[in-house]
């Protein structure tokens, strides 16, 4: 039987300060939507909210939280149970009046949660919990010095250390934001142990740092929910400057060599698949679209001589690395076939790397495409390099080697999922005291 479900209709709208709207439940009998907002400033920005299906404002349940579910235990008690940093909590919760009727208690210690909002856990309506052991993906993370051959050597742990760290150009730092607590300042760590982390801002949202070539400035984004583009000094001194003013996402990519245009992610708007943008560093600071297709284009990556930009792009219906020449982008050339990410060049320009998995993934291989920049087909032949049991947007020393991130242990063992019989008839004599 066809059925009609006719025209789909928003039910929420961004409020300013707002990047996502997640995890939504119809409750109350179909009268509300149970969701959270999500800033991009962790557990303590995010706030869960309750608002009526016809229209109307919304009302905060609950503030520094996220992931929420009103689940029933036999006997007909509601409890609205939700993730924070530390583990997942729960409270009595009225259906008719749609409120938190009760304190919230911790009830599950033992959940994976991580800094997009998420837990890794499902109640179903019979109450069986299923849910990946851990607590917070963004631990303390090693990181990991591997050579062309796969050999790898551990460095320093750092607490706080994200995904999108970058190592400077000459391999001995890394810039990174801090995901630990409340602080989303940008550091500076030396890889040689010359010296204690350097903090390079101070209050605020900063992300998706990368160094000026010669390594004396930092580039970021800047604000919640959709930061723009600032830079400061790479020792900390002097104020940071403001190089965009924009209504949309900006993410630094890379700078030419010759330290005048920067690459950068931008994303048109809340249901637009980012583009890629360049914009001069030098007065008139100038922007211009660069390369753009119907779906996500992303991780602009100068190659060394300054004619070519690599990047990342789902347009084939998932994400493979091209090149584009510059300065006009009149050729667009596939590199990779059976995904790609996170395009890095060799030192020389000879060798263009990438990935086969996502940043966050512990699997597939770091593959090297080789270059030939004069030649009329320059792609000449990908080869697997190694396994990348490894996490992070990595980076290529001067001598060659890679740096990534050891996964944390929990990440190693996610793969195994928990299930609890009668976990809501636990939970109901834990909320209650019992």
């Amino acid at each position: 039987m066809k059925v009609d479900a006719g025209e789909a209709q928003p039910v929420t709208a961004l409020d300013t300060n707002e990047l996502h709207h997640s995890w939504p439940q119809v409750i109350g009998g179909g009268r509300a939507l149970l969701h959270t907002a999500w800033n991009n400033s962790g557990f303590d920005g995010a706030r869960i909210l309750v608002r009526p299906i016809t229209g109307g404002e919304p009302t905060v349940l609950v503030e520094g939280a996220s992931h929420a579910r009103v689940v029933r235990a036999r006997g007909g008690s509601a409890y609205l149970v939700y993730a924070r940093a530390e583990g997942v909590l729960a409270a009595p919760f009225d259906e008719e009046t749609l409120r938190v009727a009760g304190a919230a208690v911790p009830v599950q210690h033992a959940i994976q949660t991580n800094l997009s909002g998420g837990a890794h856990f499902s109640v179903s309506d019979t109450g069986l919990l299923a849910y990946v052991q851990g607590t917070m993906n963004e631990l303390d993370k090693t990181l990991v010095w591997v050579d062309p051959t796969g050999a790898a050597t551990d460095i320093a742990t750092i607490t706080g250390l994200s995904f999108n760290y970058r190592l400077s150009p000459d391999g001995r730092r890394i810039v990174r934001p801090n995901t630990s607590g409340g602080d989303r300042d940008l550091w500076v760590d030396d890889l040689e142990g010359r010296g204690p982390p350097r903090r390079l801002t101070f209050g605020g949202v900063h992300n998706t740092p990368i160094w000026t070539p010669d390594g004396s400035r930092v580039i970021y984004a800047s604000g919640v929910p959709r930061g723009n583009l600032f830079w400061k000094a790479a020792d900390g001194s002097g104020a940071e400057e403001r190089l965009s003013s924009s209504a949309h996402a900006q993410m630094p990519g890379s700078v030419s060599p010759d330290g005048g245009t920067l690459a950068y992610t931008q994303i048109a708007g809340d249901q637009q698949p980012p583009d890629i943008w360049l914009m001069s560093l030098r007065e008139p600071r100038e922007v211009r679209r660069f390369v753009s297709t119907p779906l996500a284009d992303i991780r602009p990556t100068f190659s060394p001589d300054g004619r070519w930009l690599a990047y990342s792009s789902n347009v084939s219906g998932r994400f493979e690395v091209y090149v584009t020449s510059l300065p006009d982008g009149d050729r667009q050339i596939p590199v990779s076939n059976g995904g790609g990410y996170l395009p890095l060049w060799s030192r020389d320009g000879r060798e263009l790397y990438y990935r086969t998995t996502s940043t966050e993934s512990i699997t597939g291989n770091v593959m090297a495409a080789t270059f030939d920049a004069d030649a009329p087909e320059p792609v000449r032949g990908t080869r697997p390099l190694f396994a990348a049991p490894y996490q992070g947007d990595g980076g290529v020393a001067p001598d060659g080697r890679f740096l990534y991130l050891q996964p944390t242990p929990q990440v190693s063992t996610a793969r195994v999922i928990h299930v609890v019989v009668n976990w809501t008839d636990e939970l109901a004599a834990i909320v209650q005291g019992r």
